[in-house]
């Protein structure tokens, strides 16, 4: 049998209510020759069910289920697991709980073959409600500077992915299947429950990456998302990854510079997930959590060093939503009535 080019892992667990659409949106590709391992960490819904119903139809897809839940400290080896098994030349991601706009395959691959050193390539990712409704790119998150990375850009991407949490969403991107062997396998990192970042820092060493202007993955907000509810503690996590990756080096001057761009920017980026935080914890009507992380953004805004123009804007809003959640209505849902009702995003991404 002739192997698939192409093997998608998709770790699920609970993701019952979207697991089918992720299937389906790999179905839906405009390339047949793919497999995918789902690999379903003792969920307690439907969504084993879900996939073994797709599995009896289609032999691309494949189900393995662990006993007991692996949870978010064995998510490498849950990746790994499913890389042992699977054949394609080429590897991707798509976990249960997003989708695959049409296309995104083919038109990922041709850019792909046509640049052999290329080790990972990754695209533009749409942000979806739990409903599947279109909420914005995820790039307008993205400072500036970190645009151009997304505009058909090929080259070194080691620095960037070191200044701030991983800018690339896993559901956009293709590894090429021995970069990944040489590192051997996902990656992980010690006290954070993500294998994003620490593999491509690692296949960020071995070679160039490429970034596509298209959108190529569609990325799930909703209420159980682990990235939106631990965002605090993930960056956090990801700073000392990315300082990690530092040691051992030789002292140099151009290695100053960059601990202070990092220093810069991840207080800058600890700042922003603060903020965001009290923000979402407010919306749930969480007022005394709420606040505590509203003066944690401006402790980490004001406390450490003179702050760059960015965090002291991210202070002044932490202070000032710190003073409305003392008003008896949620200021961030009456602003929402007044623009027409349009709810803010973290509001969609709450979901039912």
């Amino acid at each position: 049998m002739t192997p698939p080019r192409v093997s998608i892992i998709t770790p699920a667990c609970n993701h019952g209510r979207f697991i089918k659409a992720a299937i389906r949106s790999a179905q839906a590709q405009d390339l047949d020759a793919w497999e995918m391992w789902v690999i379903d960490d003792a969920s307690t819904d439907g969504t084993a069910a879900a996939v073994a119903g797709f599995a009896a139809g289609d032999p691309r897809v494949r189900l393995l289920r662990h006993d007991e839940n692996w949870g978010m400290s064995r998510l490498a080896d849950t990746y790994n697991q499913a890389l042992e098994r699977s054949r394609g030349e080429w590897i991707a991601i798509l976990e249960g709980d997003d989708a695959w706009p049409p296309g995104k395959l083919g038109r990922q691959l041709a850019q792909l073959e046509g640049a052999p050193d290329v080790v990972l390539g990754f695209g533009r990712a749409q942000l979806i409600s739990p409903e599947g409704a279109p909420l914005g790119e995820t790039l307008a998150g993205l400072p500036g500077g970190f645009h151009r990375y997304f505009n058909d850009f090929r080259g070194p991407l080691l620095e960037p992915l070191l200044l701030r949490p991983c800018f690339i969403h896993p559901v956009t991107v293709l590894i090429r299947r021995p970069a990944l062997e040489r590192i051997g396998g996902f990656r992980s990192f010690p006290g954070l429950g993500l294998t994003d970042h620490p593999t491509f820092l690692e296949l960020a060493e071995l070679g160039p990456f490429l970034g596509s202007s298209a959108v190529l993955g569609l990325y799930r907000r909703h209420r159980d998302s682990q990235s939106l509810n631990r965002l605090v503690e993930l960056t956090r996590g990801e700073r000392r990854l990315a300082f990690a990756r530092l040691d051992g080096r030789p002292a140099s001057a151009a290695l100053r510079t960059l601990r202070r761009r990092m220093e810069r920017s991840w207080s800058q980026e600890e700042t922003r997930a603060l903020l965001t935080e009290g923000r979402l914890r407010l919306l749930r009507r969480q007022r005394r959590d709420a606040r505590s992380s509203f003066r944690s953004s401006l402790k980490t805004a004001f406390g450490t060093s003179f702050p760059s123009l960015r965090r002291l804007a991210l202070g002044l809003a932490a202070l000032g939503t710190l003073c409305a959640s003392f008003l008896p209505f949620n200021l961030e849902r009456v602003a929402g009535w007044a623009r027409g009702r349009r709810a803010s995003l973290l509001e969609r991404g709450e979901g039912k």
